[in-house]
């Protein structure tokens, strides 16, 4: 699928979210109950990420659910990078430890899948 790790991927969809949809932290300055948290563990729980059970799992009620039909006709190492820019955009407000450990879990997630589908779609030939 690609060369880059999960936290590359994770970055790259981050600076999508800025460039593409002008999700800014000055934009995500407006987000005070933890819209972001939640949209990440939505994209979570649709991943089948199994970190985040018991955690409030719906989209946020004030955003757009265009946007959450797109989530959900992504690939699982789609939600998770979305579920890890959307983190990444909380730590970016809040300076969190614990969100940063989040990402770099998730992260660890993608590279572990990364590798399953490169076996997977280039598996070693005998001879």
């Amino acid at each position: 699928m690609t060369n880059k790790t999960g936290i590359e991927l994770i970055a790259k969809e981050r600076q999508e979210q800025i460039e593409k949809h002008g999700w800014s932290l000055s934009h995500d300055s407006n987000y005070q109950s933890k819209e972001l948290q939640q949209a990440a563990y939505y994209c979570l729980m649709l991943a089948g990420y199994k970190g985040y059970k018991g955690q409030n799992r719906h989209w946020p009620d004030d955003w757009s659910s265009h946007f959450e039909h797109k989530i959900i006709n992504k690939s699982v190492i789609e939600k998770l990078m979305v579920a890890g820019a959307f983190l990444m955009a909380e730590n970016d407000r809040r300076r969190d430890a614990l969100h940063r450990y989040h990402i770099s879990e998730i992260a660890e997630e993608i590279d572990r899948l990364l590798a399953i589908d490169s076996t997977t779609l280039n598996p070693k030939q005998d001879g």
